[in-house]
């Protein structure tokens, strides 16, 4: 059975725009479609049962989709990606990728469709964006780990849910900036606002418990404690109800809206991560995380039908009209539109999860009995004097060849040593271990980190190819080579380790645990000593070498995100964006003797030659700021948009940076913060480095997933090379000898 449609009387190409004209045909014709697919397979068991129409591929690891107020388009935050899918819901089709943060992971939508707010897990903060040319007209920095997003009923104040931070950030969407911080005790995950813009309705999952925010104070009014681990949370339009959906116990939670008395719950799917509720407020649906099913509760008829989705559901959103179902299948990358009236339901018995014990206490008025449970267990944290951990081969695959597209997804940080995994949806994959041989370096290379595709591309300086390639297990973020060439160091943020590569034999020879979310390595020149920035710690971790332990933990700024030690290797210099600082360091007695102010967003570094100014990126003010390394004295340049990495040519005259958003890399006076010249160069260039004998500049484009070559005589492209997928970090080493190896 098939249905031809073709879409009459369309008022919008793109962007926002009047839809009456054609918005209920386009969705009869939608639930038409699915109908057909429905009516053509024979059951909906499993995702690789559904028929192939139901589902449109976006891209990495999906978190979270939303629809425009007028139905005309869909959103899709792709959490491994970095960027936005955009679907037109005349034909549900993809039409093209937007730029997002680093770990875009919520979304909202104004009522007028005039901005789309996203909520960027690691870089902390919140991008508006213009849905008309899908440009991004903001970037506000938020608490650390933003996870959910609320809008006021007037759209004026936009609510960010800080996960990591344990706060609530208050935007000011007219005048584009945060106004307020309100701090929590617990990790907030679902947000509300009421329908009267006065109270806001926030989730502290392992409290077991909702607090209510006054939002004229801004202050906690009230708590209702449900038990068990609420995390998503939603409001129906008539506002009489709160639904909540409790993670661990598989249930839904209505709660009187005036007297936050509980009124009734029903039984779910397994793990249910997130609530949405239909326009007329007589369907709500929970998507169940445990066993990939999306529960439909029919408020009228009391009833609750479970329905078979895609692997790994992580969010989704009701299309207006309420026939359609937007699904966000992070284990196949895709989106599958769901009409669950035209879907055959779920009717294979499933073990029904036990009740855990009750919450710790919060500090409620309106408390609901529930059994006891104990607080949530910190996990193992390793003395910094332990013996590293000896591993083998199993964390890397090494091949001759670019390695393919790798399918695991990253996991979240730990935090404050809690179990945040389940505050935020686990998002690991299993993978295959294999063995690894030995990694030649060469006189003159790029490595090159490919984070979606999970691999280190390997870039010949001389000739400008790809030699050689090593798969990892999990998602890398930073990457350094020791001098000799002997080793390579990798951060896993999502284990919070740092891995140690013997070049000569390809083996990982040790896996150190640091810091929580370790991101920036730095090598000092002689060697022996390896330093990693722990992002959620404020700390740095002192490691030495060859023996590969811990010397001391360094206290610094908050959010330490790049690293770059001076050439005399006597200071090293730490980025924190949280603080806005710049951290510097004595290797000699590894203590903090100084610390600069550096901006609002400090993203990249970089050193002139003779040490004696440090240049940074503020990714947030668009900014360049050179700072003086001995007074800490700093003046400031225009940057493009989103300036996100720097490096200096070797004489020290030029200092180069590339912009994320405006997809260029511009050349500036190193004396003067001048600007000389700027050129397009790729998608979401990420990284910059320059070959050693200063000719070329590398810039890794990570919406491309390719390098550009740049001649720094001519300040042109001259060539664009291929990669892994989503080359994000780049280092350069140069042997002295000729070979990388000893």
């Amino acid at each position: 059975m098939s249905i031809n449609w073709h879409p009459k009387n369309r008022s919008r190409c793109f962007g926002r725009g009047p839809t009456a004209s054609f918005s209920i045909s386009r969705r009869l014709a939608a639930a038409l479609i699915i109908l057909a697919a429905a009516l053509a397979a024979p059951a909906f068991v499993a995702a690789s049962d559904a028929p192939s129409e139901l589902f449109i591929a976006v891209n990495d690891n999906p978190r979270a989709v939303t629809v425009t107020r007028d139905g005309a388009y869909a959103y899709v935050a792709n959490f491994n990606s970095d960027n936005l899918s955009v679907i037109d819901l005349d034909g549900y089709a993809k039409v093209k990728d937007v730029p997002a943060g680093d770990g875009p992971t919520a979304l909202a939508v104004a009522s007028d469709n005039s901005f789309l707010a996203v909520a960027n897990f690691y870089s902390n903060d919140v991008w508006l964006i213009d849905p008309d040319a899908d440009t991004v007209e903001s970037k506000i920095a938020t608490g650390a780990g933003p996870t959910a997003l609320a809008l006021s009923p007037d759209d004026r104040r936009l609510y960010a849910a800080d996960t990591m931070g344990k706060s609530v950030s208050v935007i000011d969407t007219e005048a584009r900036e945060s106004v307020a911080t309100i701090a929590l005790d617990g990790h907030p995950h679902g947000l509300a606002v009421s329908p009267a813009g006065d109270r806001l309705f926030v989730t502290i999952p392992e409290a077991g418990g909702i607090i209510v925010i006054d939002l004229t104070t801004n202050q906690v009014q009230n708590t209702i404690n449900i038990g068990g681990f609420p995390r998503a949370i939603a409001i129906p339009p008539d506002g009489a109800r709160i639904y909540v959906a409790d993670y661990e116990q598989g249930r839904l939670v209505a709660i009187d809206l005036e007297t936050l008395d509980i009124t009734g719950e029903y039984q779910v799917g397994a793990a249910p991560a997130a609530v949405a509720v239909s326009d007329d407020g007589s369907t709500v649906y929970t998507l169940n995380r445990s066993d990939n099913t999306l529960s439909v509760i029919n408020l009228t008829g009391d009833s609750v039908s479970n329905y078979a989705v895609g692997d790994r559901p992580n969010g989704m959103a009701v299309v207006p009209g309420g026939e359609i179902v937007l699904v966000a299948s992070g284990g196949l990358n895709k989106v599958q539109a769901l009409s669950p009236g035209s879907a055959m339901p779920v009717t294979a018995p499933r073990p029904q999860p036990v009740p855990p014990p009750a919450p710790a206490a919060l500090p409620a008025s309106k408390e609901v009995p529930a059994a006891p449970k104990p607080a949530p267990v910190p996990a193992a944290v390793e003395d910094d004097a332990k013996e590293p951990l000896e591993i083998g081969a199993k964390d890397v695959t090494w091949s001759d060849t670019e390695s393919s597209p790798g399918e695991p997804a990253p996991e979240a940080p730990q935090g404050d040593r809690l179990n945040i995994s389940r505050l935020v949806s686990p998002l690991e994959r299993d993978v295959k271990p294999a063995g690894v041989g030995e990694i030649t370096l060469g006189p003159a290379v790029a490595l090159i980190v490919n984070e979606d595709s999970r691999d280190v591309s390997i870039l010949d300086l001389r000739t400008n190819r790809i030699v050689s390639s090593f798969a990892l297990t999990d998602r890398a973020e930073g990457i350094a080579v020791d001098p000799e060439g002997r080793y390579i160091y990798l951060t896993r943020r999502y284990d919070n380790s740092l891995l140690v590569f013997e070049t000569r034999t390809g083996d990982v020879l040790r896996r150190i645990s640091v810091g929580a979310y370790p991101r920036a390595i730095a090598v000092h020149p002689s060697g022996r000593l390896v330093f990693v920035a722990n992002d959620e710690d404020a700390t740095v971790s002192a490691i030495k070498m060859p023996g590969a332990k811990i010397a001391k933990t360094i206290k610094v700024g908050g959010g330490p995100i790049a690293l770059a030690i001076s050439p005399d290797g006597r200071r090293l210099f730490s980025v924190n964006r949280h603080s806005g600082t710049v951290s510097v360091i004595d290797t000699k007695s590894l203590q903090t003797v100084s610390t600069f102010d550096s901006g609002t967003a400090p993203e990249a570094i970089a050193l002139s030659p003779d040490g004696s100014r440090i240049y940074i990126a503020d990714a947030i003010a668009d900014k360049i700021y050179a700072i003086s390394a001995d007074s800490g004295s700093m003046t400031a340049a225009p940057a493009g948009d989103r300036p996100q990495g720097l490096t200096v040519s070797p004489d020290g005259d030029t200092l180069y940076c590339v912009n994320f958003l405006s997809q260029t890399l511009t050349s500036v006076d190193a004396h003067t913060l001048g600007a000389t010249g700027e050129i397009y160069v790729g998608g979401g260039p990420s990284a910059v480095a320059m070959s050693p004998d200063g000719g070329s500049i590398y810039v890794a484009n990570r919406f491309d997933n390719t390098v550009s070559v740049i001649s720094a005589d001519t300040f042109e492209v001259v060539d664009i090379i291929d990669v892994g997928r989503g080359p994000a970090k780049m280092v350069i080493h140069a042997s002295p000898e000729g070979d990388a190896r000893p």
